[in-house]
């Protein structure tokens, strides 16, 4: 399964911000329902395989990097905001 996540996941960065990952390991999934419709939003530890030089807004707004302490200036979506939470609290013990 890893493999799958690994490849969808590579395939969909280099689409939209031109960078490669390596997935760490899984640190929150869940199933959340908007009125329209389900999702199930997984979040991974990864690392930049990219040069980061090379990272550039494709399909995406834009983009950038942020601090943890950071996050309260910024609207996440609904689905992200357990994991947000969990992150801002604990994000030493998620990441080593």
């Amino acid at each position: 399964m890893k493999k799958d996540i690994t490849i969808f996941s590579n395939a969909s960065l280099k689409e939209e911000l031109n960078v490669e990952v390596e997935i760490l390991r899984l640190l929150w999934q869940q199933d959340f329902e908007y009125p329209q419709k389900q999702i199930q939003i997984s979040f991974y530890h990864c690392r930049l395989l990219s040069d980061e030089g090379q990272i550039k807004p494709l399909e995406v707004a834009d983009f950038r990097w942020i601090f943890v302490a950071e996050f309260p200036q910024f609207n996440f979506p609904p689905a992200d905001a357990a994991f947000i939470k969990k992150l801002t609290k604990n994000f030493k013990s998620l990441v080593e």
